[in-house]
């Protein structure tokens, strides 16, 4: 098996490194150039939809052959109003559905192209700012704050590293990196703590990582392939077929019934010929096509006045014939950013101190959505804590502590202030085990509500061994990725018009669990399936599965591919 395929997560930096034939220095300009010549540019293969094709799909219908005959017939029987008017119809109806997917089409390949960014990378020694389209196999990128990931990588240094992976897994709250971690095999996306992939971004820290894959080897070009893939007939175009399939059969049946009736009554050839052809070309629905092209197309019209691309007509009654709409979480039903959603300490204001000097906050905004939440919590109290003090040391975030900490000089005195995971805190608190127990339990609580909490404190230690702090726990603060404020109505008036809601998303099942039951997804005795779960199952026993199942959680783009396609294939 190609080692490149295995390299991802469970191989050490050293293996990384050698099998790609690279160091920390970079590759030569030259080697560049031979593995961009050999792989070709870093980037996903745009299907690009040539304009005869986009022509030829709104005549490959059988009404539109039909009408196609029913013109030549009539201007070979010399009826050359009827021929004018089929044809006027044929263009008309062509012109419109050509019109309207072209234009789609344009906009959505400008779209894809304005989306190429930036990449920092060494070669040769020297720092230089790319196109990511020009990554290699082997180079070695700069990650800094804000960079969008252009291709799969392996960190082989980090210092605070915090990614957002919601594009991949669907999960709203970064994640910590870590070069110096070790992945099983077995690992799934959501444990590969020391790669960063494609399209995600980096929201707090620095790294250097090494390019292992590039172009269509990208993880995201395996969600790309399938979303490729041809889909199934929409209703309409399935129902039409159906349609002009029994009215030519129907037709046929007349005409040949017609045609046997003048031929026992005497009738010349010629003249049964001339009257079963005139028959012909009067039974064909001539309007039906461009009637329903032109419903199409002002569907098309309002639905790109709400910022809706339709790449194909047929799609928007798709929409009309919905019976299930199986969605993400995150920025679907979600806002896509943090808000505190509760908090507890015995002394609130000491909690709005902590939490003022715990930020990584700097010239008034941070880059950590958490901060950020805590940041339009606390409001201007924010500013008036700051206000007396300074920060003397900020130690960043660390992956293995789980927590990150300000040390604050205000006149004679000097504290540090302590945000992070509860079991860290917990292992290190001074406050007295039944306090302890109290902050447990209600940190508890609050994670079995979905939300995602950390723990504040403070402590006047000063060594440098952060593990030997004794740290005086002050409260906790939860968090949740809120719902949209028009979520509930459209979850309603969805429902109400029989069409049933199946969320699914990378995240956590409580979390997932605590939205869904927010905005009405989610109701008990309903099933959530986990991805893990899915894993087991056959397609039959997934399909039954499906039946009571509202919510299904932490799941990869795999695993939202194969229950869509069962979602498609059976009557669920």
């Amino acid at each position: 098996m190609n080692l490149l395929m295995e390299i991802q997560y469970s191989s050490s930096i050293d293996e990384v490194c050698k099998y790609l034939d690279t160091s920390i220095s970079g590759l030569s300009e030259k080697e560049v150039k031979r593995r961009l010549l050999k792989n070709g540019p870093n980037s996903l293969k745009i299907s690009e939809i040539s304009p005869f094709l986009i022509l030829f799909r709104q005549i490959n219908n059988p009404i539109i052959y039909v009408l196609i005959f029913a013109a030549i017939i009539s201007l070979f029987l010399g009826n050359t109003k009827d021929f004018i008017v089929i044809l006027v119809v044929i263009l008309a109806n062509t012109l419109i559905g050509f019109v309207q997917e072209y234009k789609a089409e344009t906009t959505t390949q400008v779209l894809t192209r304005l989306t190429e960014s930036k990449t920092t990378v060494r070669r040769g020694g020297i720092e230089l700012s790319i196109p990511s389209s020009m990554l290699v196999e082997g180079d070695i990128v700069i990650l800094r704050e804000g960079d969008i990931i252009g291709a799969d990588m392996r960190l082989i240094n980090s210092a605070n590293l915090r990614v957002n992976e919601a594009t991949i897994t669907g999960e709203s709250i970064p994640v910590s990196k870590n070069h110096q971690v070790n992945i099983s095999d077995e690992a799934e996306i959501f444990d590969w703590e020391n790669m960063v992939i494609s399209s995600t971004i980096v929201v707090k820290g620095w790294a250097e990582a090494v390019v292992i894959k590039t172009g269509e080897r990208v993880y995201l070009a395996k969600i790309s392939a399938k979303i490729t893939e041809k889909s199934p007939p929409s209703p309409i175009t399935d129902a039409l077929t159906r349609f002009s399939n029994k009215y030519l059969i129907v037709s046929v049946f007349w005409i040949l019934l017609i045609g046997l009736v003048m031929y026992f009554e005497s009738h010349t050839v010629s003249e049964i010929l001339f009257a079963l052809l005139a028959i012909l070309v009067s039974a064909v629905p001539e309007g039906l096509p461009i009637a329903l092209t032109m419903a199409l197309a002002v569907g098309s019209l309002r639905l790109s006045k709400n910022h809706v691309l339709t790449r194909n007509l047929s799609a928007v009654e798709t929409l009309g014939s919905t019976t299930l709409i199986a969605s993400d979480k995150t920025g679907t039903i979600t806002q896509g950013k943090l808000k505190v959603e509760s908090f507890f300490a015995p002394d609130i204001d000491n909690l709005h101190r902590c939490a003022s000097w715990a930020l990584d906050w700097q010239e008034g905004k941070s880059s950590d959505p958490l901060d950020r939440a805590v940041g339009e919590w606390l409001g201007e109290k924010l500013l008036h804590f700051r206000q007396n003090g300074k920060v003397t040391k900020f130690h960043h975030f660390d992956t293995t502590l789980k927590y990150e900490a300000a040390t604050v000089k205000n006149g004679g005195e000097v504290i540090t202030y302590v945000k992070g995971a509860a079991e860290t805190l917990i292992s290190q608190a001074s406050n007295p085990s039944s306090e302890v127990a109290k902050f447990q339990n209600i940190h508890d609580d609050m994670a079995q509500k979905g939300m995602r909490v950390i723990m504040l404190g403070e402590t006047k230690s000063v060594g440098e061994n952060i593990k030997e702090w004794r740290i005086d726990i002050i409260g906790c603060v939860g968090f949740i990725d809120p719902p949209k404020s028009d979520v509930l109505a459209a979850v309603h008036s969805t429902q109400k018009a029989g069409i049933r809601l199946l969320m699914i998303t990378g995240d956590n099942p409580l979390t997932a669990k605590a939205i869904a039951t927010q905005v009405g997804i989610y109701h008990q005795g309903q099933r959530i399936l986990i991805g893990s779960e899915i894993d087991k199952l056959t397609d039959a026993q997934l399909a039954k599965a499906l039946k009571n199942t509202s919510v299904i959680a932490r799941v990869t783009p795999d695993h939202k591919y194969r229950v869509v396609k069962i979602l498609q294939k059976r009557d669920v």
